[in-house]
C-alpha cells in the first residue's frame, strides 16, 4: 500500500479532464452542512485552476513590462488618462494592439491577488474536507514549497552574481533574509523580484489557524472580512504616528483576498450562496461594465490609489467567470491545468529569465532593435515559455522525488 504525499494530492487537484463550463459552477454544491466530508466538483476545481493561470499570466506580463519599459512609462499612461492614452496614441492597428497590451500588462499586477484568493480557497476547502492537526498541516505546507523555494533561490543568487554581475555589499545578508523568510520585513525583497510572494504566503499560513477559528463563528464571517480591508490602513496609521518608516510588505495588504478565498470555500462546502453569487454571469458582466467605469475615473485624473487598486482587483476577479467560459469554448483545459500546477515555481523563476535575458540582450547591444511596439513581444513569449517549461519540469521532478517508495 502506498502513502500519498501532499505533492501528489496537489497534482491530482490540478488535473481534470472536464471542459470549462461556467453554468455548472452555480449548480455544484460541495455538501450540506451535516452530510460528511466536502467534495470539490471538477468544474469548480478547474475554475480555480483558471484563476491561478490567469493570475500567473498577468504577473508575468506586468513584470516584463516593468523590467523592459519601466514604472516611468506606467506613470505617463496614468497621468495622461488610460482611455485617453489608448485612443490618442494609436494611429494604426499595430499601435492600438500595443497600447491595449500595455494597459493589460499594467493591470496584470492584480494577478498576485488572484493567486492569494486561489490559495485561500484551496487551503480552507482542504481543511474542511479532512481536518488535521495543525502541526501536520504546517509540515505538509512547508514540505510542499520550501525545498523548491530554496533551490530556485540558490539559482537566483548564482544568476544575480555571475550573470547580472550584481554584487552589493550586503548580498549575503539579503540572501540570509530570504533563507529565513524575513525578507518582506524590509526592502530586501526587492533584490530577488517575485520571491516576496513566498514570504507573504508563509505569513498567511501562520495566520490560517486563527482565521479558521474566526470563520467557524457564523456571525463573525462577514464582519471579519470587512475588518481586513481596514487593517492595513490601521497599521500604516499607527506606524506613521510612531514615526516609523516601513519599507517592507505588509501581509495585511493581502489578507482580504486570502479571507475571500476561504469564504468561497466555506460557501462551496456548506452549500452556501456566496459562490453562487460570485459565479453568476450577470455579476461578471456587471463587473466588466464597472471596470470600464473605473477606467473612465482614471481617465478623469483620479489617481491609481490603494482604494482604486482594490476595486480593480475585485472587479477583475468577479469578471473571471466570463473569461472562463471563453476558455471553455477554446478547449484550453489542458493548458489551464498545466499552468496552474506549475504556478508556484513559475512565480519564482520568471523574474530570473526576464532580468537575465534583458541583461544579456543589453550587453550584446541588441536592446534598441526590440524597442518599438510589438517587436519585443516574441521575446516576452520566449521568456514565458522558458519559465513555464522550467517550472513544469521542476514541479514534476520534485513531486516524483518527494513521493514515498511503495511498501
Amino acid at each position: 500500500m502506498t502513502q500519498r504525499t501532499p505533492s501528489q494530492e496537489s497534482a491530482d487537484a490540478c488535473r481534470t479532464d472536464r471542459p470549462a463550463r461556467v453554468d455548472v459552477l452555480c449548480n455544484a454544491p460541495g455538501r450540506s452542512p451535516r452530510s460528511g466530508p466536502a467534495t470539490l466538483s471538477p468544474d469548480i476545481r478547474l475554475f480555480f485552476n483558471f484563476v491561478k493561470a490567469a493570475g500567473i499570466t498577468g504577473i508575468f506580463g506586468y513584470h516584463l513590462y516593468n523590467e523592459y519599459i519601466g514604472l516611468g512609462a506606467m506613470k505617463t499612461i496614468f497621468d495622461a488618462g488610460i482611455l485617453r492614452y489608448l485612443f490618442s496614441n494609436t494611429s494604426s492597428l499595430v499601435e492600438y494592439l500595443c497600447a491595449t497590451m500595455q494597459i493589460g500588462f499594467i493591470f496584470g499586477s492584480v494577478g498576485v491577488q488572484f493567486f492569494i484568493i486561489a490559495s485561500g480557497f484551496g487551503l480552507y476547502f482542504s481543511h474542511l474536507s479532512h481536518a488535521e492537526h495543525w502541526l501536520l498541516f504546517f509540515r505538509k505546507r512547508m514540505v510542499r514549497i520550501i525545498p523548491l523555494y530554496y533551490f530556485v533561490l540558490l539559482c537566483g543568487f548564482l544568476v544575480k552574481v555571475y550573470v547580472l554581475q550584481d554584487a552589493p555589499p550586503a548580498r549575503f545578508e539579503i540572501l540570509a533574509r530570504h533563507f529565513f523568510l524575513i525578507h518582506t520585513l524590509n526592502d530586501a525583497y526587492l533584490s530577488y523580484g517575485a520571491f516576496y510572494f513566498v514570504g507573504v504566503i508563509c505569513q498567511l499560513y501562520l495566520l490560517f489557524p486563527v482565521i479558521t477559528i474566526i470563520l467557524r463563528q457564523r456571525h463573525w464571517k462577514l464582519p471579519f472580512f470587512a475588518f481586513t480591508f481596514f487593517l492595513s490602513f490601521i497599521l500604516k496609521t499607527l506606524l506613521s504616528i510612531a514615526g516609523m518608516t516601513f519599507s517592507g510588505i505588509l501581509v495585511s495588504d493581502y489578507l482580504p483576498y486570502f479571507v475571500l478565498g476561504m469564504l468561497i470555500a466555506d460557501s462551496v462546502a456548506d452549500s452556501g450562496r456566496l459562490h453562487l453569487w460570485l459565479f453568476d454571469m450577470r455579476v461578471s458582466v456587471f463587473s466588466v461594465l464597472s471596470l470600464i467605469g473605473v477606467l473612465f475615473l482614471l481617465n478623469s485624473g483620479v489617481g491609481y490609489s490603494d482604494i482604486v487598486r482594490t476595486m480593480v482587483s475585485f472587479l477583475l476577479f468577479l469578471s473571471l467567470p466570463l473569461f472562463f467560459r471563453a476558455a471553455g469554448f477554446l478547449r484550453a483545459t489542458s493548458l489551464i491545468n498545466a499552468l496552474a500546477c506549475s504556478a508556484f515555481v513559475f512565480f519564482m523563476v520568471h523574474m530570473i529569465y526576464i532580468r537575465a535575458g534583458l541583461h544579456l540582450i543589453h550587453q550584446h547591444g541588441l536592446y534598441g532593435s526590440i524597442g518599438s511596439y510589438l517587436h519585443w513581444i516574441p521575446l516576452g513569449l520566449l521568456f514565458f515559455l522558458l519559465s513555464f517549461f522550467t517550472a513544469h519540469l521542476l514541479q514534476r521532478g520534485y513531486d516524483r522525488i518527494s513521493a514515498p517508495k511503495p511498501t
